[in-house]
């Protein structure tokens, strides 16, 4: 088979910010009345502080790296906190509606006006189809980033007090990149100028929000109580050094797979959701495993799939694992079981058939692969083995086009930019699977669906769907679990 795969390396809801008032409170004691006490204030100690990174993102871009050098506070009365002192690596496409914790400590309690950030490094991948027909993974970046490029806005002051609080720090990834040319090449240009919100929300919060929920958490387990029903788990190493979590358990925590706080262990990779609490844990509603002998687990969009031979590649945004991670991973399926990821649970009442299987496997849609071994040896040995393959939720960025309904879904019709992947990789010559039209997907929304943005989603309105992609004998359907603003594509 022929795996030549191109690499083109160019030159390496606003969230709601809490404000609390010291309250006066008048009181008299009998007839003789008497005078109020002295306001009290809810400042002066600390507060644990967990830091979530999120995005708000088109399809353009496959990944976005940035290596955080300082994250800081500056309070009212000028006095500067720092939330991070030391490089850390993170990566902003994947948490494009989803987000991700990535730091927890003690923060004195105060007003804070402003924040700011300083990257030393920043880069951004396009994934394309060249002109050969392999596929062009094309990385632009800069080593050097002047502090005068990075923007920190707060929309509103962030009071910190209480037990708990969360700061969510949002990319707005199309501001915060520009580029002429996704294939690159002679004559592109491109600059980075990273541009962030800061915004602040309850912890614990009395209902989960879209700021204290985490979905699909890739992590690996380091350590387990069964006496307190905890785990404790590192998250996928797209956040270097990786970041310890506390996981707790309840009577409503769902195991999936071959686990269980008795059958857990050492070393597992699991796929984790939750929501984030006062002390920076995560209380999960769902654990779940794929394969309990996997030594690599790696999550990315598909780039090419071959039924017959049969293989796929894929693009690892997320990797785990001893073996080194390539720009490109393929895989020999024709052992692998097939499997729909369990954070949906309305897949039997959808009005067509939600099925994915090595028939209808296409390319763009987002898989979790376990492999005993990855394989980046020279031909004849191209392949690793997949042990299982997971269809994953991700984002979409699109513009409503048409509004339908069908057995208590509404169905919004959705057209992708041409640089999606789901259009932009259909045109390869030789697939074994074939969409009837790769730029428009059936977007299917019921009771259960969050509505996060600030605008409703109506004709013409361009909008982020996230959920689980499906090809329904040709056509994308996705099960939607919210949506949210889009970004113009």
């Amino acid at each position: 088979m022929n795996n030549a795969f191109d690499a083109h390396m160019v030159q390496r809801r606003t969230g709601v910010g809490f404000a609390i008032a010291a309250a006066l409170a008048a009181s008299s004691c009998g007839s003789g009345g008497g005078n109020p006490p002295p306001p009290t204030s809810p400042y002066g100690g600390t507060t644990q502080v967990t830091l979530v990174l999120g995005s708000v993102a088109n399809d353009l871009l496959a990944e976005y790296d940035v290596t955080f050098q300082s994250i800081t506070l500056t309070s009212q009365s000028g006095q500067t906190v720092t939330l991070l002192g030391q490089p850390q690596n993170a990566e902003f496409i994947h948490v494009n509606g989803a987000n991700e914790p990535m730091l927890t400590m003690a923060v004195p309690q105060d007003i804070y006006t402003s924040a700011a950030v300083t990257i030393s490094s920043t880069s951004m991948t396009c994934l394309s189809v060249a002109s050969t027909g392999g596929i062009l993974v094309s990385t632009f970046a800069n080593n050097a980033l002047a502090p005068g490029n990075v923007t920190v806005t707060l929309p509103q002051p962030i009071a910190i007090a209480g037990n708990g609080q969360g700061l969510l720090l949002k990319m707005q990834v199309s501001q915060s990149a520009q580029l002429s040319n996704c294939a690159g090449g002679q004559g592109a240009t491109y600059s980075f100028t990273p541009t962030f919100a800061l915004s602040a929300f309850a912890l614990p919060a009395i209902e989960p929000t879209a700021s204290s929920v985490l979905r699909t958490l890739d992590c690996q387990e380091t350590g387990v109580s069964g006496a307190t029903g905890s785990l404790q788990v590192t998250l996928a190493p797209q956040l270097e050094p990786a970041a310890p979590i506390e996981v707790q358990t309840n009577a409503s925590t769902v195991f999936q797979g071959s686990i269980s706080l008795a059958y857990a262990a050492i070393g597992q990779f699991l796929q984790i959701d939750g929501s984030l609490q006062a002390d920076g844990s995560v209380l999960a509603t769902r654990v779940a495993l794929a394969d309990p002998a996997a030594q690599n687990a790696l999550e990315g969009p598909i780039l090419t799939v071959d039924s017959a031979v049969p293989y796929l590649a894929m693009y690892p945004l997320v990797h785990q694992g001893p073996s080194g991670r390539s720009d490109v991973e393929v895989f020999d399926f024709s052992g692998a079981s097939f499997r729909i990821d369990g954070l949906f649970t309305n897949l039997s009442s959808l009005p067509f058939a939600a099925s994915f299987n090595p028939s209808n496997m296409v390319a763009g849609q987002n898989v979790y692969v376990s492999s005993p071994v990855l394989n980046n040896a020279s031909p004849p040995n191209y392949s690793a083995l997949a042990t299982t393959i997971t269809l994953e939720p991700q984002t979409i960025d699109g513009t409503i086009v048409a509004t339908a309904s069908s057995g208590g879904f509404t169905i919004y019709t959705v057209q992708l930019a041409a640089y999606d992947l789901f259009p932009a990789l259909a045109v390869q010559a030789g697939q074994t699977t074939l969409l009837g039209s790769p730029a428009t997907v059936e977007v299917y929304v019921d009771q259960n669906t969050q509505q996060l943005g600030t605008e409703l989603p109506t004709s013409g309105s361009v909008m982020r769907f996230f959920g689980l992609i499906f090809d329904d004998g040709g056509t994308l359907r996705m099960d939607c679990s919210h949506i949210d603003d889009g970004v113009a594509l």
